[in-house]
């Protein structure tokens, strides 16, 4: 049976779609007492008086003696500056805006400003440079004084549609910790060089300013406390994988007229394509806008404009019991390219759709003004047996992840009918895995509890008593949620070992950054098992961004993502477009065969 998937591209317009992780970039000198070396796909070079960091990909590491920094030349020529603000050698040798944004200076890696780490000859400045020494002003960036404020428990900021542009790590590893321990669960060189102590969550102080003790906290990048230094379980690299004997193909057969940020099927047998309010897709509502979402007829390739109240940037979906689809969440409105389109923070549309009554379809997204508790973007939702939601996560305002003011690692319950029920509850894992809190992955299991993955760390969670019933061992490798997400696929049930649940996670990267590289490894699990552990195994090469689906057959097929970056606007590139696919009842080592490749990422 010839088996046929439907494969988006998607496009993008100028309105971000990324939450910033300004991180502390480890040091580089060794004769600091905070050495610790890179970060993943970093190369980490000294001479006698100056270290330095470069992505992994801007120097050839074999021929490089010990005592040598390698640096791009600085040029006084190259292209046009980008509305992105990065620049040189890996951006088409973009030149700085001198009068811009972000400053006629470009970086050793690829970033416009003004600091003396963008400018000076001897910080590695690629163009526009300067050749002054180095002063010990701090930089003054204003993301850098928003996120140096020690006043956490504040009110949060205002929000943010159009969120900072991605940077280098704000702020450098070094400075000595001082001693003083933390009275709210954050540290490090962003809060005064505070240290965890005995933190009740952990002792380690991640290179985001968070205590904890998982190995996202004590691994890379950990700046004090029990730090792992490299100790940490490796994940296996990438495997070769041989041909599918039917790799199937891949035919383009149509357009989806809005990009497919989220898709659906429904039960007429269409698919919704929901976006984002952009400054363009492909078709137009009845009122001139543009259309943010569209409705699909995979028989006929056609599709129809449907119109939202609220902006469904980033939202989180799912499909309540009557087949209703409801959609959770968003981002804020975006006034000057749709004044009809609202705050979609903590917004819920539902679409309605029937497999008998043909009238529904073509209609648009009901909103009759049921809220969430609270503002959630970027959450996850989950359909309860009983019919109920679980939403999960979510940021309050788009604002800096490092900053708890800003953070909603909480998860409230909506009624079978899609209302809520009002309240926000904390939730420990999410708690304790900031920033990297958002978009956790969540499967039901037969037992009526939830499987639970965000970051690194998993666990059983009962919804109905708001306990943890059980923790699970950190999964070796990269950051696998949001900015580095994977892929989580719950594997087919079967009688023949009493329905028992199997999830594989695979993919992620290493932090947020388009130099990130990216986590070939996959990660098997049985939650419900007496010694519940994680099975390693490896794609044929790291993916971000890679979306696993079942296919007929039981077997897994595994679409998308890009080999180095982050999730995210502008943070991604070398796509990955062959089809991965996965035999979960081969012997391990076995069960990966590669499909067709795509033309389009």
């Amino acid at each position: 049976m010839k088996q046929s998937i439907l494969l988006l591209g998607l496009s993008a317009s100028a309105t971000l779609a990324n939450i910033y992780f300004p991180k502390v970039q480890p040091t580089c000198n060794s004769q600091d007492l905070q050495f610790s070396g890179c970060l993943k796909g970093q190369f980490c070079q000294q001479n006698n008086t100056e270290p330095a960091v470069l992505p992994m990909d801007a120097v050839a590491v074999s021929s490089l003696p010990s005592s040598t920094i390698v640096r791009a030349a600085p040029s006084a020529s190259g292209a046009a500056p980008r509305d992105d603000g990065r620049c040189g050698p890996n951006f088409n040798n973009a030149l700085c805006d001198p009068n811009g944004a972000y400053g006629g200076c470009c970086s050793s890696y690829g970033y416009c400003g003004n600091t003396d780490g963008h400018c000076l000859t001897a910080n590695g400045c690629i163009s526009g440079c300067k050749s002054a020494a180095p002063s010990s002003a701090a930089p003054t960036s204003a993301v850098v004084s928003s996120v140096a404020s020690s006043n956490v428990n504040s009110a949060a900021p205002s929000s943010t549609t159009g969120e900072p542009v991605i940077s280098a790590a704000t702020s450098s590893a070094g400075s000595a910790a001082t001693g003083t321990v933390t009275k709210d669960g954050t540290c490090g060189a962003t809060y005064g060089n505070t240290i965890c102590g005995d933190w009740p969550q952990g002792s380690c102080c991640s290179m985001y300013g968070y205590c904890g003790n998982t190995t996202a906290h004590c691994g890379d990048g950990c700046q004090s406390g029990p730090c792992l230094n490299g100790a940490v379980v490796p994940a296996p690299g990438p495997s070769p994988a041989p041909v599918n004997a039917n790799p199937g193909s891949f035919d383009i057969v149509g357009e989806s007229g809005a990009p497919a940020m989220h898709a659906g099927l429904l039960p007429n047998g269409r698919v919704v394509f929901l976006d984002k309010v952009e400054n363009y897709t492909q078709v137009k509502l009845s009122n001139g806008q543009y259309a943010y979402s569209t409705e699909y007829d995979p028989a006929t390739n056609k599709y129809t404009p449907l119109a939202y109240k609220t902006n469904a940037f980033c939202a989180g979906g799912s499909f309540l019991a009557n087949g209703q689809f409801i959609s959770l969440g968003g981002n804020g409105p975006l006034d000057f390219i749709d004044p009809t389109v609202g705050d979609g923070f903590d917004g819920i549309r539902y679409l309605t759709r029937s497999s008998s009554d043909a009238s529904l379809d073509g209609q648009d997204w009901s909103e009759p003004g049921n809220k969430l508790s609270t503002k959630r973007w970027y959450p996850s939702v989950q359909t309860l047996p009983d019919g109920r939601l679980f939403v999960a996560s979510g940021s309050l305002n788009g604002l800096d992840p490092t900053v708890p003011a800003n953070n909603n690692p909480t998860y409230e319950i909506l009624d079978k009918n899609g209302k809520s029920s009002g309240v926000s509850i904390p939730m420990e894992i999410l708690v304790k895995n900031q920033p990297y809190y958002m978009y956790p992955f969540m499967h039901q299991l037969k037992d009526g509890s939830l499987f639970v993955f965000v970051s690194k760390s998993s666990e059983l969670f009962n919804v109905d008593t708001n306990t943890t019933l059980r923790t699970f061992a950190d999964l070796p490798g990269d950051y696998r949620t949001y900015p580095n997400t994977g892929g989580s696929v719950l594997l087919p049930l079967s009688s023949a070992n009493d329905w028992n649940p199997d999830i594989i996670i695979c993919g992620g990267g290493a932090y947020q950054d388009i130099t990130s590289p990216t986590d070939p490894s996959c990660g098997r699990i049985q939650p419900l098992s007496t010694n519940a552990k994680w099975e390693m195994d490896s794609m044929p090469q790291g993916r971000g961004m890679v979306e696993g689906t079942l296919l007929p057959d039981g077997t897994v097929v595994f679409v998308n993502g890009g080999n180095e970056g982050a999730q995210g606007f502008g943070l991604a590139r070398d796509p990955t477009l062959e089809a991965l696919i996965y035999d979960p009842t081969k012997p391990l080592g076995q069960r990966f065969t590669t499909g067709a490749s795509s033309t389009i990422p």
